[in-house]
């Protein structure tokens, strides 16, 4: 019987280890926390249900979740209902199939800068060595770039958008559909209900996802998890030339290792020229704040899933609204929220931090009072975001082969160092085991 040791139990672990018990291997799962489930757990606070932040579960290659492990209760399949926040004015999301929809004089400058755009019969594409920066102005114009995709990535990805590779984020970001932009240039401006849908002036990537009836996100964890004790401990070494993770002082020989542990921690652990090269992986960190808040939501958010905001001045780049998702994670007459801060670096100092936000909630319009805040908790995700810079093609494959050399096996989307959806992580862990040999 084959030893497989996993590091890490988010989703992708638990699927890998689910699968590995199933097809007969001697398989351990190491995680730190006494409960896995990673950062897709949920938390229960004063009649309250949060997620970590905004969790929703896109399906492209399943036909329910009931499918993604042991179904464990209902789901509900929802139409996304999101906007983006400029000068003030909600508007409907995608931002560049709604142009007609904000208010002036955005929407003079973003129409100005679109009609090289218009002009085309099909979208551009990025060129080897193009940045992210270059290739939104060249695609979308100055007016899209400089009040919505600048902006507001600067803020997700806290990081100078010339340090990336167009090339390898344009399935994030493909140019607009020409005709698409057209047809959105005749709508009215404002929201005629801020939850319109992303696509009536144009289709958009993940337009529906899945959420629990009367539970988080974390319902996926409980379906995924077989039911067996981990190892709880911290990965302190990986010997690649004994094939052995060192882990809470305990030695776990292998036969394979599949880490879904972030790709910098594991190289770390591998110790060398290794951990050298961890170093050359970029990132940023997101601080998540849950808000369970007494009363009515705002106006801004009514109806709305969450809510983009490319403003440089607000510390947020996303608000969002569980409970306008599912009315089950909130008690009667309450509502809550999440919101996202981006940072690069250590983490921002917390006191400070929590202020501004709550402030900046309050001059947006997204929170009438703070005093009606119940529940506070703040979470710090780092790794966040991925970089795809210009060293990710040159140093991140190259990983993968020196690691595989010796055995181990990465997943998921820190494992893979990647930008990936649940659906994708849980079924690629999946598939990984199913191709090494049991015997």
């Amino acid at each position: 019987m084959k030893r497989l040791v996993i590091l890490g139990g988010g989703v992708a672990g638990l699927s890998a280890w689910r699968r590995a018990l199933a097809r007969g291997f001697d398989a351990a799962l190491v995680e730190r926390c006494a409960r896995p489930g990673g950062l897709t757990r949920s938390i229960h606070v004063g009649g309250f249900v949060f997620d970590y932040t905004g969790h929703f579960l896109h399906l492209a290659r399943t036909a329910h979740p009931d499918r993604l492990g042991t179904p464990r209760g209902a789901w509900r399949k929802v139409t996304r209902r999101a906007g983006c926040l400029v000068a003030g004015h909600p508007v409907p999301a995608p931002f560049q199939y709604h142009l007609g929809a904000l208010p002036e004089p955005v929407r003079a400058e973003c129409v100005e800068g679109v009609g090289d755009l218009l002009a085309r019969s099909t979208p551009v594409t990025p060129v080897p060595g193009e940045d992210l920066a270059a290739f939104f102005l060249r695609a979308f114009g100055p007016g899209i770039t400089s009040h919505f995709l600048r902006p507001y990535n600067r803020k997700l990805l806290a990081t100078d958008l010339t340090g990336l590779d167009a090339v390898r984020l344009n399935r994030f970001f493909p140019a607009p559909d020409p005709a698409a932009v057209r047809a959105g240039l005749n709508e009215a401006a404002g929201l005629s209900g801020p939850g319109s849908s992303p696509g009536q002036a144009g289709s958009t990537y993940n337009a529906t996802f899945w959420y629990p009836v009367g539970d988080g996100v974390g319902r996926l964890v409980d379906q995924l998890d077989p039911g067996v004790a981990h190892l709880q401990a911290g990965v302190d070494a990986v010997d690649l030339g004994r094939r052995v993770v060192v882990a809470g002082g305990r030695e776990l020989p292998y036969d394979r290792l599949v880490s879904t542990i972030p790709l910098p921690d594991l190289l770390r652990a591998c110790g060398g020229d290794r951990a050298a090269g961890a170093g050359r992986l970029a990132s940023s960190g997101v601080v998540a704040f849950q808000l369970g808040v007494r009363g009515p939501v705002a106006p801004l958010l009514t109806d709305l899933h969450w809510l983009y905001v490319p403003d440089p001045s607000l510390a947020f780049f996303r608000v969002g609204c569980y409970s306008n998702v599912s009315a089950d994670l909130a008690p009667r007459g309450c509502h809550s929220l999440y919101v996202e801060v981006g940072f690069a670096g250590a983490p921002p100092e917390p006191g400070a931090l929590t202020g501004r936000v709550l402030d900046d909630l309050v001059s947006a319009g997204l929170l009438a009072d703070p005093s009606r805040v119940e529940v506070l908790l703040r979470h710090v995700i780092d790794p966040a975001y991925v970089h795809f810079d210009f060293d990710w093609a040159r140093t991140v494959p190259a990983a993968f082969d020196d690691l595989e050399a010796h055995g181990v096996h990465c997943a998921g989307r820190y494992g893979r160092w990647d930008y990936l959806g649940m659906e994708d992580v849980i079924l690629d862990a999946a598939a990984l085991v199913d191709r090494l040999p049991a015997g």
